[in-house]
């Protein structure tokens, strides 16, 4: 009897590990968003009337430096703007930043140690983003594809 009980439990366990891997690897495959070049560059295709909108708004905003998130849309007078930053956030845009000559996305998110998006440069100057460790130029003039690593950073300043 604990023969067969045994003979069950691998027969359960060897189709269900058959069942769970093609879905596995489906997903890593075809569903899990990763950053890249590549994937900005699909971000800001799809989403370019949005951010240009918004990027537009920054530029011409008197403040230096300015962090949104999903919270502080509400602030924003202009409903084409506000409703322009609603879309990018249920797309899952992280944060939307300006900073001195720089206008950041953050698209891509591992906790605070990690962040990366596509950046804006106001001036042409190359952008400026805290702890910036990969920057990339993107088919569009001024446009990049950026990674923040605050652990590869540390490692090299």
């Amino acid at each position: 009897m604990k023969e067969w009980k045994k003979n069950i439990k691998y027969i359960v366990l060897t189709i269900f590990s058959i069942a769970i891997l093609p879905i596995s690897l489906w997903l890593v495959a075809f569903n899990i968003d990763t950053a890249g070049k590549d994937n900005a560059e699909k971000y800001f295709n799809k989403d370019k009337e949005d951010i240009i909108l918004i990027t537009d708004y920054l530029v011409n905003s008197s403040s230096k430096s300015i962090s949104i998130d999903d919270t502080d849309i509400i602030t924003i007078k202009d409903e084409e703007v506000k409703e322009a930053f609603y879309r990018l956030f249920e797309k899952k845009y992280y944060a939307i930043n300006k900073n001195n000559n720089t206008i950041e996305f953050m698209i891509w998110s591992r906790g605070m140690d990690f962040g990366s998006g596509i950046a804006y440069s106001i001036n042409e100057e190359e952008p400026t983003i805290e702890y910036l460790t990969k920057l990339e130029p993107l088919s569009e003039d001024g446009w990049y594809y950026y990674e923040a690593d605050y652990n590869e950073w540390r490692l090299h300043n």
